[in-house]
Formats: C-alpha cells, sequence, structure tokens
C-alpha cells in the first residue's frame, strides 16, 4: 500500500523532480510527505535511497551530462524513470519505441537496454552536441546498434517516417 501511495505521489509530479538535487523535504529538515512538489521529492527520495544503485554505465552518462551542461539544461529522466520506462518496455514486450527528445541520451540508454534482440528504438534530438553524448554512451553499454539518434526536428522526422512502416509499441514523449 505504501509502494503504491509513493508511485501514486510520485507519478504526478516526478518530472519536475531533479534526481540528484537534495529534496526541499530534506533540506528543511522535514521528513513527512505533504502535497505538491514536496510529497514527490519525498517519494523520490525514498525510492532512490531503497533501490539499487544506478549502473557504472548510467552514472557515467550522468556525470558527462552534469560536465558539459552545469546549470544549463538538465536531465528529465532520473534513475527511477528509468527503471519505469526499462520495465515497460520489457513487460510490453515492445520491438519498436519511439522517443521524442533524447537529449543525452539517459532514457534511451535504459529502454535500449530492455528491447528484445532485433528490437529498435528511434529517439528523436535537434541538438547535435547532446545527440553525439547520446550515441557515444549507447555505444559503450552496447546498444548503439539497437538505438538510432536522429538528428533533427522531431515533427519533420515524424512526417518523414515511411509509410506502412509497422506501429511504435511504445511512445516516449
Amino acid at each position: 500500500m505504501l509502494l503504491a501511495r509513493l508511485i501514486s505521489v510520485a507519478s504526478t509530479t516526478l518530472i519536475a523532480v531533479s534526481p540528484r538535487a537534495t529534496p526541499p523535504c530534506r533540506r528543511a529538515g522535514w521528513h513527512s510527505p505533504v502535497a505538491g512538489l514536496t510529497a514527490a521529492a519525498y517519494a523520490v527520495d525514498i525510492a532512490e535511497h531503497l533501490t539499487s544503485s544506478e549502473p557504472a554505465c548510467f552514472e557515467a552518462l550522468r556525470d558527462e551530462t552534469q560536465q558539459r551542461w552545469p546549470g544549463g539544461a538538465h536531465m528529465v529522466s532520473g534513475a527511477q524513470q528509468g527503471r519505469l520506462l526499462h520495465m515497460l518496455v520489457r513487460l510490453s514486450r515492445a520491438r519498436r519505441v519511439l522517443e521524442v527528445g533524447c537529449f543525452s541520451g539517459y532514457a534511451a540508454l535504459w529502454m535500449g537496454l530492455a528491447l528484445p534482440e532485433g528490437g529498435s528504438l528511434l529517439s528523436l534530438e535537434r541538438d547535435e552536441r547532446a545527440a553525439a553524448v547520446a550515441r557515444r554512451h549507447l555505444d559503450a553499454a552496447g546498444v548503439g546498434s539497437r538505438v538510432e539518434v536522429r538528428l533533427g526536428d522531431a515533427l519533420e522526422a515524424l512526417r518523414a517516417l515511411p509509410e506502412g512502416e509497422p506501429p511504435f509499441d511504445v511512445v516516449v514523449l
């Protein structure tokens, strides 16, 4: 029941919480969930401390992202979101996945590792520097052949998809 409540609270605002930032509830010395962002931060804090640490390939990607974009752009997906995406791809037995907005490839890496043999992920990214970082880390993790990072405007890339292709099993926006 507690886990269901944490997921319910966290799923509404997890995307707004930086996974490495000290949650507001801990900065204030307060350890009880309340409504809004503080409850979500509290849930993320608990989840981060009760699960295993992320594999080294994700830490390396996170570290490079923070070095290349200090204080500016940040990853929307953290370890818990990545694990959830990984689980959704595996449980759905997705063979074709579309991700709109790759940034440095953190979520793409989680999903790429979940794909079955012969599965593929098309990840759309407009920033050439971010796409290069993503490709490098995807290759290093051994999933570069399954994950295509396509550079350019997402809407144009979506319009250019060939007709007659099978549908995507999972779409991540």
